[in-house]
């Protein structure tokens, strides 16, 4: 019977973490914006960078 309630509350445990872990990624965040001048195409040139595109 032990067995049996250790692996009860081991489930309990799975199961609010779980719950728990789905609350705080449903969390509410405003959706990102793009800069204003942000372009809608940019042209890949060699020797730009991903730090360099970004920036």
């Amino acid at each position: 019977m032990k067995k049996f309630s250790t692996q009860i509350l081991a489930l309990a445990v799975s199961l609010a973490a779980t719950v728990g872990t789905v609350a705080l990624a449903q969390t509410a965040t405003p959706p990102l914006e793009l800069a204003k001048d942000a372009p809608d195409r940019y042209l890949v040139v060699k020797g730009d960078t991903l730090w360099d595109i970004s920036g």
